[in-house]
């Protein structure tokens, strides 16, 4: 084992688990085990801020209903603690109206990284808690180094004043040897035997060796002293001969470099620290930001993140489907870098989601987002940019406090947003003003980071010109486009401050595809898309209720029979054939007989308000396709 792992494995890593219940304390102390970690237990929020008097934790797993103090106020005290604001907390609730309650939103709005409603995966806490700790120890680790590469610096300060150099001489013809005074200084009166011979150094006799012939010897060499130290030694010793050639004494030196060895092997450690640090933060960061990015009907979404050269960033970006069909994209930048932007950004991130689960509008969002940040971080200047984007129509309604403008994508050119900027979050309490663009069928929009485009000693203005450039090349797909921005605006690969990168790409065929899960809060945003893309196809408000209804009845049967266990796909793929809407509503699952699964009148209404029902069944799943025609349907022209 290494000196570092050897290190990694001292550094402890407490849970603090705060829960008034005593069966809810050895559950989570079930799952926690195989971390190896110590878990403390707190039965108050009063016995966790004593506990956190006296000690250090790596992350906080904070029950929401507790006695007296409950989760909120014992998060609210822990984040104005100057010792334990940055401590991570996971709120653990067994409520699961805790949503509709406002409970998630006050949770990240009392600094909660996460909030976990019972009975929530295992699997998923243990991962959750895992990057915690592995963050508490690179932490500590670096700053362990950092203390011991301060006082090796200082200790080479001192050496550089004082040469802790020693001169000696040998006289061949007698073998005598000399040495100035600074030698018992640095080695002990030891080194001097009555005789005046020194005690044999190892590499003695190999320094003054006359044979082979030569002018000069060097060599490094350790040697411990008599109390036990080692000391790096750098020996020089100079051949002096007379006329004739004939060796008449040695002369030459011995420096002490203990200290500077010493220094050179921690800054190379250290740099080796720099670099598994970084490696920490890109798990962090891929820990933090959306594993998997929606499924949008007529939308491809790329996004990618390149962390600084060293320590954890602040940009994060989101990217999250809604119950209206439309798909929220957000992006943006913490100010500073280290553990505290970090959880800044993590916090700024799941509050974004958590409000767009009640605000539609990006302005709203940013307003909210701007309380929350100046509530919980005082100063912290953070900038943002919100897209609601609609997938059936292309319309995007932007906002922004102070983020670098998006880029609309289409036939070989790049145009940059023109939009009304509000002051960063945390500094205003102004309502930032929206702006609205359509996406043509086939364009993209391109949304990104400072460190994308900043550069030393180039004026922004070109660098995002050369990103206009880049762009107005096109791309086929989403990826395409993140990846060749990326590959152009940084040919070296490593950016000097951690970047973020999303962009969608709106599909040219005007058809409907929904790919959802097979669960019932997939409804909603099927229903909504279905009204919007008939409003485009110019179905009136009664065939519009019809085909949604049908749709709808469809859809939930798949989810409630199809996938009653376990969580399929549901698909939905509507086209419009010479005035006539099909579609058609697929699943994965296998169904039970009639008789098992019971059931009301779903397909009798569908039979009611479609013009035609078929349905067909095989080892790959079902489908139901219905047909409707429309009285008024436009033109595919008028469509377009």
């Amino acid at each position: 084992m290494t000196a570092t792992a050897r290190a990694d494995v001292d550094i402890a890593a407490p849970i603090l688990v705060v829960d008034d219940r005593e069966d809810s304390l050895r559950a989570v102390r079930a799952v926690l085990e195989p971390l190896g970690q110590t878990v403390v237990a707190a039965r108050s929020g009063d016995e966790a801020l004593r506990h956190l008097l006296r000690h250090q934790v790596a992350v906080i797993l904070l029950d929401v209903n507790m006695p007296g103090l409950d989760g909120f106020g014992t998060a609210a005290l822990i984040k104005r603690r100057e010792r334990t604001r940055d401590i991570p907390i996971i709120f653990i609730t067994a409520d699961r109206d805790a949503s509709e309650r406002g409970h998630v939103q006050l949770g990240y709005s009392s600094g909660a990284v996460d909030f976990l409603v019972k009975p929530y995966d295992p699997w998923a806490l243990l991962s959750k808690v895992t990057v915690f700790i592995e963050l508490h120890k690179r932490a500590e680790q670096l700053r362990r180094r950092i203390d011991e590469l301060q006082a090796s610096q200082a200790a080479l300060s001192h050496a550089q004043r004082i040469a802790r150099l020693a001169h000696f001489g040998v006289d061949v013809s007698t073998g005598a040897v000399t040495w100035s005074p600074s030698a018992v200084q640095l080695f002990g009166s030891h080194i001097l035997e009555s005789n005046g011979e020194p005690t044999p150094f190892p590499f003695w006799s190999q320094l003054v060796q006359p044979d082979p012939v030569r002018e000069f010897e060097q060599l490094q060499a350790q040697w411990t002293t008599q109390d036990g130290a080692t000391l790096t030694l750098v020996a020089r010793a100079e051949f002096i001969r007379d006329r004739q050639g004939r060796l008449t004494s040695i002369a030459g030196t011995l420096q002490d470099i203990t200290e500077k060895d010493a220094t050179r092997r921690a800054l190379v450690a250290t740099t080796g620290l720099l670099q598994r640090e970084r490696e920490t933060a890109t798990l962090l960061q891929a820990a933090l930001l959306p594993k998997v990015l929606p499924e949008a009907p007529g939308l491809e979404l790329a996004a990618k993140y390149l962390p600084a050269e060293v320590g954890v960033g602040g940009d994060w970006y989101d990217a999250s489907l809604q119950s209206d069909g439309r798909v929220l994209l957000a992006i943006g930048d913490v100010a500073g870098h280290g553990v505290a932007a970090a959880t800044t950004m993590n916090e700024i991130r799941i509050a974004s989601r958590a409000f767009s689960l009640r605000e539609s509008s990006p302005s709203v969002i940013l307003q909210k987002l701007n309380s929350f940040s100046r509530g919980t971080h005082g100063l912290d200047l953070v900038t943002a940019l919100i897209v609601m984007l609609d997938p059936v129509t292309g319309e995007a309604i932007l906002a922004s406090p102070r983020h670098l403008p998006p880029v609309v994508v289409h036939e070989g050119r790049a145009d940059f947003v023109e939009m009304s900027i509000a002051p960063p979050i945390g500094v205003s309490v102004s309502l930032p003003e929206e702006t609205r663009v359509v996406l043509e069928p086939g364009a993209g929009l391109v949304l990104y980071t400072d460190g994308l485009v900043e550069q030393r000693h180039v004026p922004i203005d070109e660098r995002l010109g050369e990103l206009a450039d880049v762009l107005s090349g096109g791309g086929e797909s989403a990826t395409a486009i993140v990846e060749e921005v990326v590959a152009r605006m940084l040919p070296t690969g490593q950016p000097s401050d951690d970047v973020a990168v999303i962009a969608v790409k709106r599909s040219t065929d005007g058809g409907l595809h929904i790919r959802l899960p097979a669960q019932s809060i997939s409804l909603a945003p099927i229903r909504a898309m279905m009204r919007r893309w008939l409003a485009i196809q110019g179905a009136n408000s009664d065939e519009t209720h019809d085909v949604v209804l049908a749709v709808g009845e469809l859809a939930s049967n798949a989810c409630i029979h199809a996938s009653p266990m376990a969580v399929g796909t549901l698909s939905v793929d509507a086209r419009m054939v010479e005035g006539v809407v099909h579609v058609v509503v697929g699943d994965e699952g296998r169904w039970r007989p009639p008789a098992d699964r019971g059931g009301g009148r779903g397909l009798t209404i569908v039979r009611a308000v479609a013009d035609t029902l078929s349905i067909e069944s095989d080892d790959h799943g079902t489908r139901a396709h219905i047909e409707r025609a429309l009285m008024s349907p436009r033109t595919e022209a008028a469509a377009k």
